[in-house]
């Protein structure tokens, strides 16, 4: 089953992968008054932005799959509103969050390899 999944995402992925890079690029060439505004209004702009990083970070490191999970919900529902082509990146993370809840006895701690990698 997990194996089955993680083809599965990373098919997912593939396609989320290129629409986060159409946001990197528009991001690199700069902001619109109008998208720096919003992101600031939805808390993802400067020091408001950088905490929420730090947290991420941190979940990274310590392999807190769930946990960043149910942080990136909060990261990416309300940039999607700024950025549409977020939603795939989300719909990515939402697959993701469906697999390892359905996974039998999944660990607190796993790591995305763990998901994406075949066994």
């Amino acid at each position: 089953m997990a194996h089955r999944a993680g083809t599965q995402l990373q098919r997912i992925w593939n396609s989320a992968r290129e629409n986060l890079r159409g946001v990197i690029r528009t991001i690199q060439i700069g902001l619109s008054r109008t998208r720096r505004r919003a992101l600031q209004q939805v808390g993802m702009f400067g020091d408001a932005l950088a905490a929420k990083w730090e947290l991420l970070s941190f979940d990274i490191q310590e392999g807190a799959v769930k946990r960043l999970l149910k942080r990136l919900n909060s990261m990416l529902s309300s940039p999607s509103k700024v950025f549409p082509a977020l939603h795939a990146v989300k719909e990515f993370k939402d697959q993701l969050e469906a697999t390892v809840e359905g996974l039998k006895d999944t660990p607190e701690f796993i790591t995305l390899g763990d998901l994406l990698k075949p066994r």
